[in-house]
């Protein structure tokens, strides 16, 4: 199903139309619940184009089908949470609900347009002389949209598994593994 808005005289294809939204929101009890129901229908239409620009400028899982439908969802080969394969004929109610929430997050003053990741790249814990840092990979982008946004639709987003490397240093550079791996360079 395809939904638009109008502002002006343009007509813009979004993930969800502003009764949509206005049914979703109806019920959400946050700031961005509030700001939603506050705002003037333009602004409302406006945060909802925006949502969907946001959501169709990600690197998602699966395959667009343009020839249906403008936008990146429906897409083939999505796996809901479930493990049951999403419809590729229809854009799924994550997606829908997804895009409700970012628009009122957008009308709540949420900065995820003007930024690439919230995510946190480093993460250090030190105990006297050893210290363990461990690295997201700065590929990956879950982190960009507000919470509840990547609840919903985090898992298509490429690049949404999580994969460390770790670095220690101050070790004395004897292993606890059963095993020798050659962690350490032998002096010649």
């Amino acid at each position: 199903m395809s939904y638009s808005v109008t502002i002006g005289a343009v007509t813009y294809d979004v993930y969800a139309s502003n009764q949509i939204a206005d049914d979703y929101m109806a019920a959400q009890i946050s700031s961005a619940g509030t700001a939603w129901r506050a705002a003037a229908e333009t602004d409302q239409n406006r945060a909802l184009v925006s949502a969907t620009r946001l959501i169709d400028r990600q690197t998602w899982q699966g395959t667009r089908d343009d020839q249906y439908f403008p936008l990146a969802f429906p897409r083939s080969g999505l796996i809901d949470p479930d493990g049951v394969a999403v419809d590729p004929y229809s854009v799924p109610q994550r997606v829908i609900d997804a895009c409700c929430e970012l628009a009122a997050s957008l009308l709540d003053g949420s900065t995820a347009q003007d930024q690439s990741s919230t995510e946190s790249l480093t993460q250090s814990l030190s105990a006297g002389s050893v210290s363990i840092s461990y690295f997201r990979s700065a590929e990956q982008t879950s982190g960009r949209f507000p919470q509840p946004v990547q609840e919903l639709i985090g898992l298509w987003l490429t690049g949404s598994t999580i994969s460390l490397v770790g670095s220690s240093t101050g070790t004395d550079e004897q292993s606890a593994f059963s095993e020798s791996y050659d962690f350490f360079p032998t002096a010649t």
